[in-house]
């Protein structure tokens, strides 16, 4: 609401400028953000669809590996009973049952690496122990493996039994 005097002529250039403020018309978008906002909004449709996909194949992969992790316990719990059974008629039978070996191992750098003979050296080196960074690994027990690490004396050489290899428990916490 603008007052005018009498004479009808504006007393400020103030009272002009809001006038005209008040007759503008506002001005429509420009074509470039009508654009924009259409093709954002197709994008964040698209995202939304995708997204919902996404989440729907997850879940199958989760419900699979569940499905799978069941078979895989039932066999584990098999196997065991199976041990069970084999150890009781052994010793029904007045015999004694040695049950399989460990098939991972866990192999620990116990010093530096700085002053070792060249034997062991080569053996770290095959097993990329030599590095400063890496001081654990974990390998397939076998006899060569086993016969490597007696030779070098600053590797320790530890078998992880079956039931814990199993049970999906993180391996170097175990150890620890």
């Amino acid at each position: 609401v603008v007052s005018t005097q009498s004479t009808g002529s504006f007393n400020t250039l103030q009272h002009y400028y809001i006038l005209n403020l008040i007759e503008m018309a506002v001005p429509a978008k420009p074509a470039s953000l009508v654009k924009k906002e259409t093709r954002a909004a197709a994008l964040a449709t698209k995202k939304a669809t995708a997204s919902k996909k996404l989440a729907a194949l997850r879940l199958a992969r989760r419900k699979e590996i569940i499905k799978k992790t069941a078979k895989y316990y039932k066999q584990y719990e098999a196997a065991d009973r199976e041990e069970i059974r084999l150890d009781r008629e052994a010793k029904a039978n007045g015999n004694y049952y040695v049950p399989a070996e460990a098939k991972l191992a866990f192999v620990v750098r116990l010093r530096g690496v700085n002053n070792i003979p060249p034997k062991p050296r080569k053996i770290m080196k095959l097993l990329r122990l030599r590095q400063n960074q890496q001081r654990n690994l974990c390998e397939n027990s076998t006899k060569a493996s086993k016969r490597k690490c007696s030779v070098s004396l600053n590797l320790h050489y530890l078998r992880v039994p079956q039931s814990e290899d199993r049970q999906g428990a993180d391996l170097q916490a175990w150890i620890r």
